[in-house]
């Protein structure tokens, strides 16, 4: 079996396009840009097997050299946290989805925010807007796996489940809002994101704000437990 078959991934997409169109080429007129809801894809948990994620030591040394992460202030990171936090500290009514009762806060993860910022850093130069990568030279982790990288590619590519037994992540992305309360809040307006954001076994999690060259701000957050 490849590995690829016990993924435990929760796609989420808040998405900000031009008009209604479905496009994942970016349109450069923020003033157009809209709200709108994609349903996300979801995969159940499951328990890792030692062969199921093969780690290369020198995995870290292979990325392009230009690439560089860029470092999250601690007034941000703080900020992020505080209000994905805040919507986890309440119940609340996911609608179709049912109500979900306060849950624990998230810690914050490093090797999710470096998941989160690569993916800010692909759809910004490539100017696109998917959860798959452009599997261009802005693809760095589809550049080493030869192939548009999708979010659990590269959440591998950090290493963030090395030492994991079971583990599961969601990947929420949106573009646009300048603040992380408007991006919040589309996320909880949506059924099936309210759910995965209320979800009680996500303990860590990781995101990034990245402005892009027309002014408006592409979005990635990360939550995961493992």
């Amino acid at each position: 079996m490849k590995k690829f078959d016990l993924i435990s991934l929760s796609t989420l997409l808040s998405v900000i396009l031009i008009g209604c169109g479905s496009s994942s080429v970016i349109d450069s007129d923020y003033n157009n840009l809209i709200v709108q809801g994609v349903p996300p894809e979801v995969f159940d948990s499951h328990l890792i097997k030692d062969d199921d994620i093969e780690y290369d030591s020198n995995q870290e040394n292979q990325t392009n050299t230009n690439y560089k992460i860029s470092s999250i202030s601690n007034t941000d990171r703080d900020k992020f946290l505080r209000e994905i936090n805040s919507a986890r500290a309440s119940s609340r009514n996911c609608g179709r989805e049912g109500s979900f009762p306060a849950v624990s806060s998230l810690s914050w993860n490093t090797k999710l925010y470096e998941a989160c910022y690569e993916h800010n850093y692909d759809m910004k130069n490539a100017n696109t807007f998917s959860h798959d990568g452009s599997g261009t030279q802005y693809d760095i982790t589809g550049v080493l796996i030869e192939e548009p990288s999708s979010p659990y590619n590269r959440v591998v590519n950090t290493s963030y489940f090395y030492d994991a037994h079971y583990y599961g992540i969601v990947e929420n992305i949106a573009m646009g809002p300048h603040d992380i309360k408007e991006v919040v809040s589309y996320w909880l307006e949506d059924d099936l994101h309210c759910a995965n954001i209320m979800r009680e076994d996500f303990t860590e999690m990781g995101i990034s704000k990245v402005l892009s060259d027309h002014g408006y701000y592409y979005w990635t957050n990360i939550l995961g437990y493992k």
